[in-house]
């Protein structure tokens, strides 16, 4: 799969009712030998910053799923691991610059926690107009810190 079809399917998933962590590390798992359908399970409670809890973005926690993914060797536990930690900084250092935080709540704008808060960020369609563009936005820094190392 192409990075350019990487991205489409990402936000295809999201849009089709995975959520953020889910359609980020989906599109990269099948790369590790994880199969699509049990990326989906695992990044299940990641998303809405962690189970609507709006804490860490649920595409950035994907997209620190991916890294692990790739990076982490049982056979070199202490390397691949100060690499994995090497890589999520970058992921967030990127994420934060772009966007100046990686906290959902802040992200988006509103408290979904409450039923209200719910309601108006879906009237005024924060998902679609912010969600996606932190998914392609992870989507694309795992692109480049890929092509890197």
């Amino acid at each position: 799969m192409t990075s350019k079809e990487r991205l489409e399917n990402a936000i295809r998933l999201f849009r089709g009712n995975f959520n953020c962590a889910q359609s980020v590390f989906s599109v990269y798992a099948p790369n590790f030998k994880i199969e699509e359908v049990d990326a989906r399970r695992i990044a299940s409670g990641f998303g809405a910053g962690m189970g609507v809890l709006q804490k860490t973005c649920g595409a950035v926690t994907g997209g620190i799923m991916a890294i692990g993914a790739k990076y982490f060797s049982e056979t070199d536990i202490p390397g691949s691991k100060a690499l994995v930690y090497k890589q999520v900084r970058r992921l967030v250092v990127r994420f934060e610059v772009r966007h100046g935080t990686v906290e959902c709540f802040r992200l988006l704008g509103a408290d979904i926690t409450t039923e209200e808060g719910l309601r108006k960020a879906r009237e005024q369609q924060l998902f679609q107009l912010k969600c996606e563009q932190y998914v392609l936005n992870v989507c694309g820094i795992l692109e480049d810190l890929f092509k890197q190392h």
